[in-house]
């Protein structure tokens, strides 16, 4: 991206804490990682929270290998070393030390995970575990990155605490949601919070996706429940 990120801000309680949302095109390469640890450090507080999407276009070629499986195994297999490749760069390029390694090693066991699970009949809760893949590794890459930027930041996974039931259009259930919040922020206290958004998980540990858009939907949840002052949207 050329142009600065804009904000566009919506009003929540009065509190201190405010919300961050950061989208896939935010973070599609390492000058946009940097630029998003810029305006954190320059806009956030050290309680924030902060939602990001997965980085530039992996969410669709997930969706890509996904389709590939049962038509073409090679072109399957080369979507996923691409993959591979450009999220092996954007740890690369963005961390040192053990913090990059821990980091590889994770992706590489999770990549290794899915090419197994694409071995097998893929119901529709193996399709969104495989989808939600793309927000885990740009939390945490983020989340490594603002660290090593002296911004001290926990990763969340967002199915630790939103609750969901499949749906043509799924809906959080606040009531559920709300407590188990409450308890991974006094669990993460004190420091940033990178979490996923885009997925939560139903009554029987099932991911459960909340829309290609869930990103955005799942901050303002996030948001209201946690009981920010603001939640702001970067594009």
């Amino acid at each position: 991206m050329s142009q600065p990120l804009q904000s566009q801000s919506t009003q929540r309680q009065v509190a201190q804490r405010q919300l961050h949302k950061f989208g896939g095109s935010s973070l599609a390469d390492p000058g946009c990682y940097r630029r998003v640890a810029t305006i954190l450090q320059e806009h956030s507080s050290s309680d924030d929270l902060i939602v990001v999407s997965a980085a530039g276009k992996t969410t669709n070629r997930l969706i890509d290998w996904v389709e590939l499986l049962g038509k073409d195994g090679r072109q399957a297999h080369e979507v996923l070393q691409e993959l591979r490749y450009y999220q092996q760069q954007l740890i690369t390029e963005l961390l040192t030390g053990t913090e990059a390694d821990e980091l590889q090693t994770q992706l590489h066991l999770e990549l290794s995970e899915l090419a197994k699970l694409g071995e097998t009949k893929l119901d529709e809760a193996a399709v969104a575990t495989i989808l939600g893949h793309g927000e885990l590794w740009s939390a945490r890459l983020l989340a490594a990155l603002l660290g090593q930027k002296g911004m001290p930041a926990g990763y969340l996974d967002s199915r630790e605490f939103l609750r969901a039931e499949r749906a043509a259009q799924p809906e959080v259930d606040r009531a559920q949601s709300w407590p188990l919040l409450k308890a991974q922020l006094a669990q993460h206290s004190l420091h940033r919070i990178v979490s996923t958004g885009f997925m939560a998980r139903n009554q029987v540990g099932e991911t459960v996706l909340l829309g290609r858009n869930g990103s955005d939907y799942s901050a303002t949840i996030i948001g209201a429940l946690a009981e920010v002052s603001r939640v702001t949207i970067w594009s």
